[in-house]
This record gives C-alpha cells, structure tokens and sequence, in this order.
C-alpha cells in the first residue's frame, strides 16, 4: 500500500479514537498495551507469563527478576504502521535478597508522524500533524517463597497530539507468579494500568486498565502458554495462545490472539470472518548467544494496514548473586524429645538411693 493512502487511513482512524473518548467503556493512553517484547508477540500476547527479566517491565512485574546475569538491558522497536513508531529501553539489576530480588526501570515512547490535516467537513487543509506518547515506569520484583513470586511498578504517563498536551497521569502494575513444581508448570497474573485518568483540555479518560492470567509449560523442546486478558473499560477479552520451539541457540515461535467484546479495532469492521481470523496469527524467532539475544515478531493487525513488525535486543553481564533463601513456607519441626534412661553403677537396686543417674537415651 502506499505511504500516502496508509497515512489517509490513519487520518481517518485518529478522529474516530479522539472521538470515541466521550463514549462510555473507552479509554486514552492506548499506546500502554502495545507495549509487548517481541516473545510475547509472536505467542499470541501471553507476556504475563512469557515475558522475564528486563523484558517484564509493563507486562507482570514478578517475573523481574528471573534471570541469569546480575544486569541486564532491553531495546526494542517496531513500527506497526507507515508514519508510526514504537521504541522502549528498560533495565533490570538482580539483587539477591528474597524481599527485593531485583529492581527495573523502563521508558516506553510513541510517536506518530505526517498525519493529513482536515476540516470538519473532511476536506484536506494541506498541512499535517503529529501525535506523542511517552510513558516512564520503575519496579521491583521479591520472592515470598522459593517457589511463589511479587512484583510491582509505578509509571508516569503523558501524551500530545498536535499542539495540545494531556496531564501527567500516575499509575501502577501489580502482579505474581507461581512455579507449582508439576512438570514445570509456572502460573501468572498481573493488574496493568491501574491509575489516574488521561486528561486533553476538560475531557478526562481512563487508562487502559488490564486484567491477565496465563499459564506456561515446558514439552520436551517445546514451551506451550495461554493467556486470558480483560480490558475492563472497554469491555473486552482477549484469549493468547503460543508456542515456542528450541533448538541449539535458536527458538521458533507462533502463536494467535483472538479478541471478544469491546468495540475492536475500527480497521477490521469491514473484513470478512476468515479475514479477522487470519489476523490474529503471529510469528517470531529469537537467536541468543550467551547472554545477548536477539527476538523478532510479527504479526497482521489489520490486513489495510499491513503487517506489524517488531525487533528487540537483550543484553545481560555479570554473575547473578548468590540468592538469600526465601522464607520457607511452613515452620520446621522441633528437634524430638530426649528420652532419659536410668543407670546404676553399683548398688541394690533401689532407684531412689545415690548412685542412680539420668542420661540421655544414645538411641536417639
């Protein structure tokens, strides 16, 4: 398709989004759930429990600590649509405490070029404009168990659209994750996006508040993962299947992302039911050697539109510290009783006579 009638259709959707914000069940700040790695893409969206380490910022935060350097970086981009890009740097340390095993940081920014200027009869104006997202966030992660995890992130959003800038919105993720120790079966949910509204001059919205739960097991080669997640506000679910196979340094992954409810993406409304379905098929690969990986998603969002790419590189260095255990999970046993036995060097049996003494039973 050609830049210009991409730009077009954007045009066209941009007002449609502004306008459905006095609609009741929508929400501003969108930009908050298309911040996913590119593993969590190609699987269908399960970053609730497919997402580790630096990569967790902004999707379950108790899975921040989970990995295998003391430091780590994460980059990546992606640009969904002609005029559209989508870039975030985040950080993650493992500390080695229980409480607090590891600490991050993250910034998420959006920006939208070249947009045709209309009138409010849909005439073109001949100029153009833009629009910006940008949102900052830091957390943590700690463990209540070996085997149970927490984690939680506080961020500061802000968006522009031409010449106009919304408040600066606070807001908080929150979630846990559970390895039940069957067959290495892990569990995961997390709360995304709970906060203050998005404000443009006197018009205020909510922010698109998330609630996930996935599951992910290992197969051999294989990583299966399913995800259920609710945008509350708009009323809509969406269900994450993927899979991910291994071999040497390699991973292969596919997945599909169906969405029920909620009024959808306004570019799929005219398709056909075999053409929505094919657009929740996705894709990836990743390479990793050592501690620096490489991941690349993708996926069709809406078929006018075209496809929806996204790459990302990890990069992690030092030996992680030695973990400090967690607290265990039940009280250990006393130490058993000692059992006295009575010994009698000399004398004529009676146990009340000196020379009786008690030792401890060495039987025990």
């Amino acid at each position: 398709m050609a830049p210009r009638k991409r730009r077009l259709i954007l045009a066209a959707i941009l007002p449609f989004a502004l306008a459905r914000r006095a609609l009741a069940g929508t929400t501003g700040a969108a930009f908050l759930s298309n911040d996913q790695t590119p593993q969590a893409v190609a699987m269908g969206g399960s970053g609730v429990v497919a997402s580790w380490g630096s990569q967790a910022m902004g999707a379950n935060p108790a899975n921040l600590g989970r990995m295998s350097t003391r430091m780590e970086i994460y980059t990546s981009y992606s640009a969904p649509i002609e005029g559209e890009q989508f870039g975030r740097l985040s950080a993650a340390v493992a500390l080695g405490s229980s409480w607090i095993d590891a600490i991050g940081a993250s910034v998420i920014g959006q920006r939208i070029g070249g947009l045709i200027g209309t009138d409010s009869s849909g005439n073109q104006t001949g100029g153009t404009f833009g629009s910006g997202d940008l949102a900052a966030s830091l957390g943590f992660s700690g463990r209540i168990t070996d085997d149970l995890r927490y984690g939680a992130a506080v961020k500061s959003v802000r968006e522009t659209i031409a010449s106009y800038a919304s408040n600066t919105a606070l807001a908080a993720d929150a979630g846990w994750a559970y390895d039940t120790g069957v067959r290495g079966l892990s569990v995961g949910m997390s709360v995304n996006n709970a906060g203050q509204k998005i404000k443009f001059l006197d018009q205020g919205d909510d922010l698109p508040l998330t609630i996930n739960a996935g599951a992910m097991i290992p197969l051999g080669n294989f990583t299966a993962a399913a995800a259920l997640g609710r945008l509350v506000h708009e009323q809509q679910t969406n269900i994450s299947l993927g899979v991910s196979y291994q071999f040497g340094i390699v991973d292969l992954r596919a997945g599909y992302l169906a969405q029920t409810g909620g009024q959808g993406n306004p570019a799929l409304r005219d398709q056909s039911g075999l053409s929505r379905a094919v657009n929740g098929v996705s894709g990836g690969v990743g390479v990793g050697f050592e501690s620096v990986r490489l991941d690349y998603a993708i996926n069709e969002g809406a078929a006018d539109l075209g496809l929806s790419q996204v790459v990302s590189l990890t990069i992690g260095w030092g030996a992680p510290p030695a973990a400090e255990k967690a607290r265990p999970a039940v009280r250990t046993a006393p130490p058993p009783a000692v059992r006295p036995v009575q010994v009698r060097p000399q004398g004529n049996g009676d146990s009340s006579a000196n020379g009786w003494y008690l030792l401890p039973d060495p039987g025990q």
